[in-house]
Formats: C-alpha cells, structure tokens, sequence
C-alpha cells in the first residue's frame, strides 16, 4: 500500500508530507543519469527511520531524523529502475519537496543552532526542522521568501528555481 499525503503549495512549489506506517511503501522510477542531486524531488525524513532500496543498483540505505535524499550514498540511479521507500520506525514523517511544472531547481540543507537568522530571497523557500525533529503533526514549519530566526537548533532546507 502507498503512503498518503497532506499538500502545501507555495507558489511554483509543492510540499507532500506524509507519516506512513510500517508496511506502507512509496516507489520511484528513474529517468537515465539521475542522482539523488538533481532527481525530480528532495526528501526530508523529519521523524523516525526509512530504509530507501534500489534493488537494480544492489543499493540499501537508512535515513532518520533530518537526513534527506541528498544524503543518500548511490551515484547515479540506473535507468528505468524503480527504488522503494519504506518506514523501518514509527512514528515516521517524510516531507517531499517537488515542483510540478519541472525544471531545474537548487536544494541545499544546512545544520543551524538557535538563534541563527536565515537569510531568503524572494524566490526560496524553506522548511525548519527541530534537532529532535517533527512528527507531522500541525502544519511544516516553512518559510516563503522570507528571512527568519531559528527558535531552537536544527535544520533548514532551502529551494529554489535555478534560473540558469
């Protein structure tokens, strides 16, 4: 069975988050000469533990607490491959970034500490995420175009269309 998401859109972004149960799976097939760098979406696991598996590159891995997609240690996924996420800890919640009309966009993750301001553009986006993390409860903590101060330590997600 596939997870089940709640929808946000900020403008040319949309944000699904999603706290699946044990069991519950999410499957993702790759176009040719994807990485987890520039693939069509950036996952931020904000509570408990995924395991991502692409069974055609004999690829494991498993995420927790504000890891996300970036952190994921395969090169390239092969083509036509199919990778399958699945929560091996609940509760678990999953924030997928994408942007529906495609393109190429920028993402970047940074660790921050209390107090820390948060510089954005006009054109970024971004989500905070406690140190402890979120468990999906209540609305993402997200910033559109709009600098902020970090109430405790964590993370902040950043995107952005890339205008190149």
């Amino acid at each position: 069975m596939n997870y089940k998401f709640k929808k946000y859109t900020y403008g040319w972004l949309a944000i699904h988050v999603s706290t699946p149960s044990i069991g519950l799976v999410h499957k993702k097939k790759y176009l040719p000469d994807v990485t987890p760098q520039n693939q069509a979406t950036l996952n931020v696991y904000t509570f408990g533990k995924f395991e991502v598996a692409c069974e055609d590159a004999g690829f494991k891995q498993v995420l927790g607490i504000n890891d996300s997609s970036l952190d994921l240690t395969i090169g390239t996924f092969p083509a036509d491959s199919i990778s399958i996420e699945t929560p091996v800890e609940t509760p678990a919640c999953r924030v997928c970034f994408s942007v529906p009309q495609g393109g190429k966009w920028i993402r970047a993750a940074a660790k921050v500490v209390k107090g820390e301001e948060v510089v954005l553009t006009s054109e970024q986006v971004a989500l905070f995420v406690l140190t402890t993390g979120w468990n999906g409860e209540g609305e993402p903590e997200i910033y559109a175009g709009s600098s902020f101060t970090t109430r405790e330590d964590g993370f902040v997600y950043t995107v952005q269309l890339d205008a190149a």
